[in-house]
């Protein structure tokens, strides 16, 4: 059920699906809240599932936001910034988890933070690490002749 919250968030890395969802941020706005509160006197799965995926088109804006956003390296939203991908690909999983085991909701948001940043920390950036490593070594030998 996962999925297609992922791929929402890959798609936003590319920058024509970012500029659309920043064009159309406030109809997604404005759409995120009629759903809401059409399912508060109508309830629908349907239309709750759009709502979430419109939602996750928010917070996918939010994201691209911190990532443009001039600040200091050492403020903490730039940090969160940094590691918002691992934050919005372990966040749900890890929440639902600890709120079915009767976690406090504050408990639960700070223990989201924390395992995404660890997973950006120890699994996304050495890994975008050797991307980067790969891709410079295959222009390298490109470039020079042997292919």
């Amino acid at each position: 059920g996962f999925l297609p919250y992922w791929w929402l968030g890959v798609a936003f890395l590319n920058p024509k699906i970012a500029a659309a969802a920043r064009r159309y941020s406030l109809p997604l706005l404005l759409a995120w809240c009629a759903m809401t509160v059409l399912t508060l006197y109508e309830p629908s799965a349907f239309v709750g599932e759009i709502r979430k995926l419109v939602f996750t088109c928010g917070i996918g804006l939010i994201i691209c936001w911190l990532e443009t956003t001039r600040v200091r390296r050492e403020n903490p939203l730039s940090v969160i910034g940094r590691a918002g991908y691992s934050l919005y690909a372990y966040h749900g999983p890890l929440a639902g988890f600890l709120v079915l085991i009767g976690t406090p909701l504050w408990l639960a948001f700070i223990a989201c933070v924390a395992f995404g940043l660890a997973g950006y920390h120890g699994v996304e950036r050495p890994f975008m690490r050797l991307g980067r490593s790969l891709s410079r070594s295959r222009i390298d030998t490109a470039v020079s002749g042997n292919f």
